[in-house]
């Protein structure tokens, strides 16, 4: 795509898409927190896109699957023009058509699905030193080896709850940097506060407890691929209810 200034085209065209998409995709915040939340949802699908040469070209316009869904459950496409002007070049939004409207759009979309998250795996690694260090915030008043405790302590419990998870509380997202796919689950650091989101990965073995990210973050990753974030990730409007015994 020529010249495509990824942060100047979703500034502009931010309202607009945020109008078309489902409610199920917006997290319950206020406007301004949504806008900023679905910028960088789709910054990363239009990134991963032209990295990737997942848009083509129809005519005089380009095609961009952007994978999030409209109001009647349909990944859309962002159609753009290249708009070349005395005071340089653009790329204009010209129309947002869902995907089965293209066979390579829905072919990209469809290309997009994630793998099943095993509630019978065992967690078999646990980043904990990097997850004690770098997120020092949520465990206020414990040093680094009480820290560690208490990530090893909540790790076990999580295990523990892996058979409570169905589809409607695990999450996932495409990780570009490991070009893998995570798993979202909740992690009480905390018992008194909302959970956090671990993020696992799959090992041979089972799985991988990667790092843990704040439930905006985890929200926003999970919808950029026009899937439903588990309503525990949600904003106040959605509180998380266990379903642990």
């Amino acid at each position: 795509m020529k010249r495509f200034n990824v942060d100047r085209f979703v500034r502009e065209n931010i309202d607009r898409i945020a109008d078309c998409l489902s409610p199920e995709q917006l997290r319950h915040e206020t406007r301004s927190s949504q806008l900023s939340g679905l910028a960088s949802a789709i910054r990363h699908r239009l990134t991963v896109n032209n990295e990737r040469h997942l848009w083509h070209r129809v005519d005089n316009v380009e095609h961009n699957a952007l994978l999030m869904r409209d109001r009647q459950g349909r990944r859309i496409v962002l159609v753009t023009e290249y708009v070349d002007s005395y005071f340089g070049g653009y790329v204009d939004l010209v129309d947002v058509t869902p995907a089965d409207a293209c066979e390579v759009c829905e072919r990209v979309a469809d290309g997009w699905i994630p793998p099943h998250f095993d509630p019978s795996a065992r967690i078999v690694r646990l980043d904990a030193r990097h997850i004690a260090d770098d997120h020092p915030e949520r465990l206020e008043g414990l040093d680094r080896m009480q820290a560690r405790a208490r990530v090893h302590a909540a790790v076990r419990e999580l295990e523990q709850s892996f058979k409570t998870f169905d589809a409607s509380s695990v999450g996932s997202y495409w990780f570009p940097r490991s070009a893998s796919w995570c798993f979202v689950v909740p992690l009480h650091l905390d018992l008194l506060s909302d959970p956090l989101a671990a993020v696992l990965v799959s090992e041979a073995d089972g799985y991988r407890v990667r790092t843990v990210i704040g439930r905006r973050a985890a929200f926003w990753n999970i919808a950029s691929l026009g899937m439903r974030p588990p309503a525990w990730l949600d904003g106040p409007g959605q509180p998380y209810v266990s379903t642990a015994a």
